[in-house]
């Protein structure tokens, strides 16, 4: 027994390695604006008294697509991993592990730290601001860009500007933002245009809080496989020495 745990060991840090580095872009990107982001946000947040809800948050990531496009994302950078690690690695383990993580309820996840931040009037007006064609194509579209909006730090005097400034004037977010402002009263646009800046103003948090949470849940998923798994690594990683 003794004689198989530095074996064990190695093989769980390289599992875990392979699972932390998939992640490391979003961690480097945060990096980037993390001495702005301390700056600019408060020593502690009080958390809203009413905070977006279970159903709200819901109907706001199948208009945005974000769930989707993270998974999308973060399976994309684990499988350029696994091409990495070495070759004796059972696909059948890998494959334990990627059905484990596909099975993640990522709103459960994320849920908790937007409710930190984000107030259930706030998640009204959102929610009216990407209702429709013109909404939800906002909304996917800002989401296919939001990595990036992060990483460059911007940081507007408003949602409007800070668009633009992200965005540009030409863009397709940009169009579709001055569309769907247009198709709102001005009582709407305001509320709308104040819950964009409620977001942006904790956006640097939430992606952080966000990404360390998943990240801690794959590493509880990688430890999980690996103890599944011990005979099938060992035999492979024995049989790859021989």
């Amino acid at each position: 027994m003794k004689t198989n745990q530095p074996r064990k060991s190695a093989v769980l840090l390289c599992l875990l390695a392979a699972l932390l580095l998939a992640t490391a872009n979003d961690q480097v990107a945060f990096a980037q604006t993390k001495d702005i982001a301390s700056e600019t946000s408060p020593a502690s947040v009080q958390p809203p008294e009413h905070p977006i809800t279970r159903a709200q948050f819901e109907v706001l990531e199948v208009r945005s697509g974000h769930v989707e496009a993270q998974k999308k994302f973060i399976r994309e950078l684990m499988q350029g991993q696994r091409e990495k690690m070495p070759a004796w690695f059972p696909q059948t383990v890998w494959d334990d592990f990627l059905r484990r993580e596909e099975e993640l309820d990522q709103i459960s996840i994320s849920l908790p730290i937007y409710q930190k931040y984000m107030s259930e009037e706030t998640a009204n007006w959102l929610l009216l601001f990407y209702q429709g064609d013109t909404g939800g194509a906002l909304a996917r579209e800002w989401t296919s860009h939001a990595k990036e909006s992060v990483a460059q730090g911007y940081r507007g005097a408003s949602a409007a500007e800070e668009a633009q400034q992200t965005f540009g004037e030409d863009s397709t977010v940009d169009s579709l933002m001055r569309k769907r402002l247009n198709e709102l009263t001005p009582e709407q646009q305001t509320g709308c245009l104040n819950a964009l800046q409620t977001l942006n103003s904790v956006l640097f948090r939430i992606s952080d809080e966000t990404d360390k949470a998943y990240r801690a849940k794959l590493v509880e998923i990688a430890k999980a496989v690996v103890s599944a798994h011990h005979a099938e690594i060992a035999a492979a990683q024995k049989a790859a020495a021989q």
